[in-house]
């Protein structure tokens, strides 16, 4: 890559790493079946009458589990547990994701001068790229 060409997609690659993530859905959080049902308010049962809940052609949620191939969760230790599991893969993710953008910011570095070797440079990117993951981690646990 020459320093033309480099100089001309700097711009567009820091707009396009930024914008990637929202666009492409990597910071979702993957949701348990009936995480979203556990923080409504339950209803009395002294209020409702004892017929079943109509049915809006949507899946119950059992069938949400299967296809999800999630065990039916009991308590608070399954959303926790999936939770802790999600930060960790974000993390993850990020810090893979993060790699990317070192390697090009390193790349320029050199290229401009401000940098003797490619080598140096992505290593303190990539200090700089692992501690923004465990910053992102511990904020988020």
């Amino acid at each position: 890559m020459t320093k033309e060409f480099y100089f001309k997609c700097e711009k567009y690659f820091w707009w396009f790493f930024i914008l990637l993530p929202f666009v492409a859905g990597l910071v979702r959080y993957n949701w348990l079946a009936v995480e979203p049902y556990v923080s409504q308010v339950p209803q009395s049962t002294s209020s409702n009458s004892l017929t079943p809940a109509p049915t809006r052609n949507e899946p119950e949620t059992p069938v949400l589990r299967k296809l999800k191939g999630q065990a039916e969760p009991t308590d608070k230790n399954d959303f926790i547990h999936n939770r802790f599991w999600e930060v960790l893969q974000f993390g993850a993710l990020s810090f893979l994701y993060g790699l990317v953008g070192c390697a090009f910011y390193s790349y320029g570095q050199v290229i401009k001068g401000r940098a003797p070797n490619f080598f140096t440079s992505i290593g303190k990117s990539i200090i700089v790229a692992f501690l923004f993951s465990i910053f992102f981690v511990m904020s988020t646990l």
